[in-house]
């Protein structure tokens, strides 16, 4: 089973001075942070480490995006950021126990 967490990303989000001047984007650790929260809220997991992540398109700040997490067979959990037809970021994360 899928869960869906609608997110954005606010312009005066500390992680974004500096990354980039003139042209701010979301940097990938906020995404993977955000990943973290969504399973650890929705799967009532504990994340251990991140087994792998890949950013494939940026994201600006304000901008509307959803953030999908879901148990996979393996018993890894998978998250994936959307916005759009657009996917932002997909990543495989390691849980507890």
């Amino acid at each position: 089973m899928k869960h869906e967490f609608d997110i954005s990303v606010p312009a005066d989000h500390p992680a974004l001075p500096g990354h980039f001047p003139g042209q701010p984007i979301v940097p990938g650790v906020v995404l993977l942070e955000l990943a973290i929260e969504a399973a650890q809220r929705a799967l009532a997991v504990h994340v251990r480490t991140i087994a792998s992540a890949k950013f494939t398109s940026p994201l600006a700040p304000d901008v509307p995006c959803r953030m999908i997490v879901r148990r996979r067979d393996d018993g890894r959990i998978e998250a994936r950021c959307i916005e759009g037809l657009r996917t932002i970021m997909t990543a495989v994360l390691e849980i507890e126990g």
